[in-house]
């Protein structure tokens, strides 16, 4: 009995916390009632949106988006806000305040995941304890590790949509409210700015809704015909998906100017609206110059510039806009400043994580200021190639970590906006030279994991180059996961060899040309130590020691594998794998 009283208060403490921070909200709540009323906060996300689609952001060819040019004109736009390239990570992002791989929601999340940690404290929580009510209606994605009623025990008071990343059907779809779930017959959209506006109108306090709306996302449909005015007679979403989508953008934009016309001028003039999009737009729809592959889903500029508005009475210069670089973690204790909450309070102290955000509160009330030297976006899962980024002012650096071969890529955004040339293909200038070492020391702030990036040039055998790649980051004191890919099933034996260096070999430097074995066009990339291990399965492990002296060592790795009738040696090499250690 003893040892499941552990087991059941860890289970229980989700609902304890829930409880007693909604009980703290009351209590602060009704003391604040007495006095002048604190702004309302609404958060308007849209999904799958980029800067390309909005028309107060001046691309040629957006679709129609009046109602969100009308509130940049009388609020404030940001042209550098940047975020992940798919859903979950930069919800999360927006909602803790941290980074995503912090809290286990860097990857898009499918059907039935647990999704981002218990611990993680959202946004809802310091809200409510700040005397708002809090609730949201729309796409939630980040995870069912509570089922149904997840939401609400990350802090949600009301919770109200769908749980995973998208819907079948925008006009029969599985809806979820505080737990109860049910088939919702009323195109999505229109349902969530209803649910919107009714819980609004039941509010007689301070209140902070987050508007998670499920368009543009797909599946690509056609609106109801009074909310878009594009001519889809004869179309088909799938043959012709760009009319579609650009009918889903209006549509959603009509239906934010319902909402926005439905608060009225006294409510309006106390609300603050913030209005993002969640990723870069679908590869599908993108127009020149914008292009397929650097949107939705990729670390590029077009998969993770996205537009974001504020309007509201924290907006010092109406009309005004800001160039500053902003990053998604940075919407949270923003919020919170134009909310005018502390963080963290009393009651939140001791479950408080350390946040990642920095608050742009002051460029929104008109104070100077450069902002953040860079951004960090991630992405787990993608097609286009699992990694992360950081980007300054002028340039972006890439760090490809999986599922493409791993290794970085540096563009010069002013140069080069449309990240075409990839500058480490090349001996760098030293101008690049500056900008590539500065961009290695942000990225250092941000991730100290370690990380791996091939090199060189490999031999193939009759099923190419064999690959060789991490399994899992190279750390101090972790298991190292190597595995060597690629390889013919009646390949006889693998192995690998392990080097600290490639650039010491005796007389003979690395690469040392293999040719004179019999393995003419093979080069060996590592210096060899008396270490040469056998890959069982083709992976193998290592546990490094956990010597803190060892963060940012570096280790080498080149994989053989034993091919008879590949050359006369019968062996072929894989590219060399340089591994920096993390913490």
């Amino acid at each position: 009995m003893s040892r499941m009283i552990p087991c059941i208060v860890s289970r229980l403490m989700p609902r304890i916390a829930v409880v007693l921070l909604t009980i703290g909200g009351f209590t602060i709540r009704a003391s604040a009632q007495g006095g002048q009323s604190a702004p309302n906060l609404l958060l308007i996300v849209a999904d799958d949106l980029g800067i390309d689609c909005v028309g107060c952001y001046g691309i040629a060819g957006a679709p129609p988006t009046p109602n969100l040019d009308n509130l940049a004109q009388t609020g404030m736009r940001f042209s550098g806000l940047y975020v992940n390239p798919t859903c979950t990570p930069t919800r999360a992002s927006v909602l803790t305040g941290r980074y995503a791989f912090r809290t286990r929601a860097a990857a898009s999340l499918g059907s039935g995941q647990p999704g981002i940690w218990a611990s993680e404290v959202m946004i809802s929580r310091p809200l409510a304890c700040g005397g708002y009510a809090v609730a949201m209606i729309g796409k939630w994605h980040l995870g069912v590790r509570f089922g149904r009623v997840t939401p609400n025990l990350h802090g949600w008071t009301h919770f109200e949509g769908f749980l995973d990343g998208g819907i079948d059907d925008p006009f029969g779809w599985p809806k979820v409210c505080n737990g109860a779930g049910y088939t919702c017959a009323d195109y999505v959209l229109t349902q969530q700015v209803d649910a919107a506006i009714a819980w609004i109108q039941a509010r007689s306090s301070p209140w902070a809704l987050s508007l998670m709306l499920s368009l543009p996302h797909t599946p690509r449909h056609a609106p109801p015909g009074h909310l878009h005015t594009q001519n889809l007679a004869g179309l088909n979403p799938v043959t012709s998906p760009l009319p579609f989508h650009r009918a889903m953008v209006e549509a959603m934009d009509t239906e934010i100017g319902r909402l926005l016309a439905t608060l009225g001028p006294a409510v309006r003039a106390n609300t603050n609206i913030v209005f993002l999009g969640d990723n870069g737009t679908d590869n599908q729809v993108v127009q020149a110059p914008f292009q397929s592959g650097h949107a939705k889903g990729a670390l590029f500029e077009q998969g993770c510039h996205v537009p974001l508005i504020v309007n509201g009475p924290a907006v010092a210069t109406p009309g005004a806009v800001s160039t500053q670089l902003v990053s998604g973690v940075d919407l949270f204790p923003t919020m919170l400043d134009m909310c005018g909450i502390n963080y963290p309070s009393p009651p939140l102290a001791s479950i408080a994580q350390p946040l990642d955000g920095v608050s742009f509160a002051g460029a929104i009330g008109g104070a100077p200021g450069a902002g953040r030297p860079f951004v960090y976006s991630e992405v787990e899962g993608s097609l286009f190639g699992q990694g992360y980024c950081v980007r300054t002012a002028t340039h972006r650096l890439i760090r490809y970590t999986r599922i493409l071969p791993q290794h970085q890529e540096l563009y010069d955004l002013v140069a080069d906006p449309l990240e075409q040339n990839d500058l480490l293909a090349a001996p760098l200038t030293p101008a690049n030279q500056a900008a590539f070492l500065q961009l290695l020391g942000f990225m250092d702030q941000v991730r100290q994991d370690g990380w791996a990036e091939q090199f060189g040039t490999g031999c193939p055998g009759a099923a190419g180059v064999p690959l060789i790649r991490t399994v899992t980051n190279p750390c101090v004191g972790q298991l190292f996961v190597v595995q060597l890919a690629n390889l013919l099933p009646s390949c006889i034996a693998a192995f690998g060899y392990f080097g600290l260096s490639r650039r010491e070999f005796g007389t003979a430097n690395p690469p040392v040309d293999l040719s004179g074995i019999g393995m003419p066009g093979c080069l060996l990339f590592v210096e060899p130590q008396q270490l040469c291990f056998f890959f069982p399965f083709s992976m193998t492990s290592l546990t490094l020691p956990n010597t803190p002296a060892l963060y940012q060592s570096e280790l080498f790795l080149q994989g053989f594998a034993v091919e008879p009738g590949s050359n006369p040696a019968g062996v072929v090499a894989s590219r060399g794998l340089r591994c920096v250690i993390g913490h």
